[in-house]
């Protein structure tokens, strides 16, 4: 991957949405007019979206001292997919607002060493302690009984609920104390927390910043 190049092309797209032009449209254009590749272009389109809104995101992050004995909502799609594709040793985003995102990620998702993604961020909400973790899923997600079973089997002394949805980011749109790794959700909601990084912690997780 050419790191400097998409620094370059990540450089403008900022400087483009920071100015109110459309995150998809910029990042098509600047891709277009840098000729990047496919793999490149998907990379400048998360990256876009992340950087596009990221003084929001700043603003509306919680402590880890609000959230305890709070109850969490979990994006369950955007977060099992940023962590599965850290365990697997995908390239990772981080935004200037601390987001990491898998760049290769669509809704619903469908990711690969569930268990394991699983494992992961049940810890960090050990380490949170909410008062419960309701873990929010798209009805079209072809894992979400696995992760049912999953969250079921780990339950134990952390409340842990599931809610299947038609749309998850339509479902928390508004929503405060939520745990997502998708700028589409974390624009709309009024706060949210950073578990993912905290779940990525003591792994060899490969994260790109290519603002600031």
């Amino acid at each position: 991957m050419d790191l400097e190049r998409l620094k370059q092309a990540a450089e403008e797209s900022a400087w483009l949405v920071r100015r109110g032009y459309l995150t998809d449209a910029v990042a098509e254009f600047v891709a277009s007019q840098r000729e990047l590749d496919a793999e490149h272009r998907a990379v400048l389109r998360a990256s876009t979206r992340l950087d596009a809104h990221y003084p929001h995101h700043i603003a509306r992050e919680l402590d880890p001292e609000d959230v305890a004995k709070r109850p969490l909502r979990v994006d369950a799609a955007s977060v099992l997919s940023t962590v599965a594709a850290a365990l697997r040793g995908g390239v990772l985003l981080q935004s200037p607002a601390g987001v990491v995102c898998d760049p290769g990620f669509t809704r619903p998702g469908s990711p690969t060493e569930l268990d394991a993604a699983v494992d992961r961020i049940c810890g960090a909400l050990r380490a949170a302690r909410p008062s419960l973790a309701r873990w929010f899923v798209d009805d079209s997600a072809p894992w979400a009984d696995a992760l049912a079973a999953s969250i079921g089997r780990r339950r134990g002394k952390l409340g842990m609920e599931l809610e299947r949805v038609p749309d998850g980011s339509a479902a928390l749109a508004g929503a405060s104390f939520v745990v997502s790794s998708d700028p589409a959700v974390l624009d709309q909601c009024v706060s949210w927390f950073n578990l993912v990084t905290r779940a990525l912690e003591g792994t060899s997780a490969n994260v790109l910043g290519l603002q600031g």
